[in-house]
């Protein structure tokens, strides 16, 4: 597929990415890459139809091209944010490459399935377009794309790992999800079970206390006709589609608890639920307390690599 693209890379620390709004100017030197791989530690801007993404590039890249991890960041919000609650580059370690999608319109948002607009954008196509620009500029791996996102991020990416599925060759578009803080929703109807038939590994998390996303499924906007499953719903629903039995409770820290599940070779269900736990990243405020969702995630998709 045959993509117009401008890549512009800003030279900055490895652990900073930028705002909202491209650098553009400023103390950090910029410089126009040629369209192909290794690009520069740190982060790099890419455009892809028009539309704005952030890629972190730790300094292994040059050795060739590395996995990828989709990191969509929440409603009104940015990749700044995102980073700042998960600290993905901080515990990187040089594995991934990770590219950040902007949210669009006045909203900042993604079309995940429950936030913002049923005629929205198709960013579903637009996550499968990231996946092969870079891909083709040599940067990322072949087969080997993960999602992760928090809030509307975390909408988006269950709405991926049920309607992406397969590339024309039959291998698919994303080998495992991990949403935070989000909920499978549809528009106007109940959540309908995951369209396509593959069978994808997913890990979720969720705070009990959160009233942004609640756990009961509550959608908190009278304004919005989004219709959210229950957090427990949620997993269920990905249990049964997954081919998944025998639920157990798993206790991770003092205050996390993980339910997973026996499923079928090549897939996995882990829903992890933290108590006290606001609108929040699992591991951020209450390291101590919480389970590392940053830590599991970045095991999470090592395990499910090609």
């Amino acid at each position: 597929m045959g993509l117009a693209v401008v890549l512009v890379v800003t030279v900055v620390a490895a652990t900073q990415i930028p705002s909202s709004t491209p650098a553009s100017t400023g103390a950090s030197a910029v410089h126009t890459t040629r369209r192909e791989c290794p690009l520069p530690m740190g982060i790099s801007e890419l455009t892809v139809k028009d539309r704005q993404v952030s890629i972190y590039a730790p300094d292994t890249l040059a050795s060739g091209p590395l996995p990828l991890i989709l990191m969509f960041h929440g409603i009104s919000s940015s990749p700044t944010d995102v980073e700042a609650k998960a600290r993905l580059q901080l515990q990187d370690g040089g594995r991934f490459l990770i590219a950040y999608p902007y949210g669009i319109g006045t909203l900042k948002a993604f079309n995940g399935a429950g936030c913002c607009d049923k005629n929205g954008p198709d960013d579903v196509g637009f996550a499968e377009e990231i996946v092969l620009e870079l891909e083709a500029l040599g940067c990322s791996q072949r087969y080997n794309a993960f999602v992760s996102g928090f809030s509307n991020g975390g909408f988006m990416s269950h709405r991926l790992g049920c309607e992406a599925g397969y590339r024309d060759d039959g291998e698919p578009w994303f080998r495992a999800i991990a949403p935070h803080s989000g909920l499978l929703g549809a528009y106007n109807s109940d959540p309908p079970v995951c369209a396509n038939t593959q069978l994808i590994p997913i890990m979720s998390f969720h705070g009990a206390a959160d009233k942004t996303v609640p756990i009961t499924g509550a959608n908190p906007n009278p304004l919005s006709p989004a219709k959210w499953y229950s957090f427990s719903d949620t997993r269920d629903a990905w249990a049964e589609h997954n081919g998944c039995t025998d639920p157990v409770d798993v206790q991770k820290s003092n205050s996390t608890t993980c339910t997973t599940y026996t499923c079928p070779a090549g897939t996995s269900v882990e829903f992890c639920l933290a108590k006290g736990l606001a609108h929040d990243w699992m591991g951020n405020k209450n390291p101590k307390a919480d389970y590392d969702a940053t830590r599991a995630i970045f095991d999470f998709f090592t395990a499910n690599m090609k």
